[in-house]
């Protein structure tokens, strides 16, 4: 929630906490009650969009966009929304936009520009990369998961979906076009479950024994008994890491390292896999 309050020289000004969960100052000068109250409700609007990760209102975009660059630089500095995007005739082409966007998120990790730059060639191409951002339609972006689909999978087609998502919801945010058009384009499962497979132990066992030496052995056994992700989480585990005493270690997941938890979780060792880890410790202590 935000309130206003009233300097002694008349001055009024919106704080609210952001999503930063920071206490944010909006100063709105010597304004009437009524402007403040329509501040107020706005930039409680904004602030929830961005708490849910959902994309503002239409009316809540237009508003924005007609706010004096001095205002829209508080609500900038405030965490409220980006910078404003430079213009030609008031209009952005889906290229440009894409381009922008993946060029800002320096960020991510490279993984994460790459699974960017790939939503953006399909996009580019079933879209069109000249065409004004604000033309793009709802059933435009219905048709788009439609022609994804006859070409890809469907877990491969609901990752596409979220990127376009993430890339019109900035861009609505920075004024770019007035709603994101993939919001109610059902993404589906992400998972792709004519690509798994439950490996059995002997034809695990099959593939170490030919492993040209102890160290791929136990990049093997450390993918199948102990659920790593390969090759990060082998790369980031120390010795330090392994608790012989408990029979368990520690385990790092630079992909999920920005949640909650540090990415940090906890994996039993079980013997299939000791025996390897073991072999792989002597080694280096020998």
């Amino acid at each position: 929630m935000a309130s206003i309050t009233k300097q002694p020289n008349g001055r009024r000004e919106v704080q609210f906490i952001g999503p930063d969960e920071r206490r944010r100052t909006i100063r709105l000068g010597r304004v009437e009650q009524k402007v403040a109250d329509t501040f107020r409700i706005q930039i409680e609007a904004i602030n929830a969009a961005h708490m849910t990760g959902d994309s503002i209102t239409p009316f809540t975009a237009q508003w924005l966009r007609g706010l004096s660059d001095q205002f829209h630089d508080r609500f900038v500095r405030a965490g409220l929304c980006q910078p404003r995007v430079v213009q030609v005739n008031n209009e952005v082409n889906v290229q440009a936009m894409l381009k922008a966007f993946i060029e800002r998120r320096d960020d991510v990790k490279e993984v994460t520009r790459a699974v960017y730059r790939q939503a953006e060639k399909h996009l580019k191409r079933l879209l069109g990369g000249d065409r004004p951002v604000r033309s793009v339609t709802a059933a435009d972006a219905s048709d788009y998961r439609r022609s994804m689909r006859k070409d890809y999978s469907e877990a491969y087609t609901a990752k596409m979906i979220v990127q376009a998502r993430l890339f019109w919801r900035d861009a609505v945010d920075r004024g770019l076009a007035d709603i994101n058009v993939f919001s109610k384009v059902p993404t589906g499962s992400q998972v792709n479950a004519a690509n798994q497979r439950f490996i059995e132990r002997a034809a695990i066992e099959k593939v170490i024994a030919v492993c040209p030496d102890p160290q791929w052995k136990l990049l093997i056994a450390l993918s199948r008994y102990a659920g790593l992700r390969c090759p990060s989480e082998h790369l980031a585990l120390k010795w330090d890491d392994i608790d012989w005493t408990r029979g368990r270690m520690t385990v790092r997941a630079t992909k999920t390292e920005h949640h909650a938890d540090k990415g940090i979780r906890v994996v039993p060792i079980f013997s299939e896999l000791r025996r390897y880890l073991q072999t792989v410790f002597d080694q280096r202590d020998g």
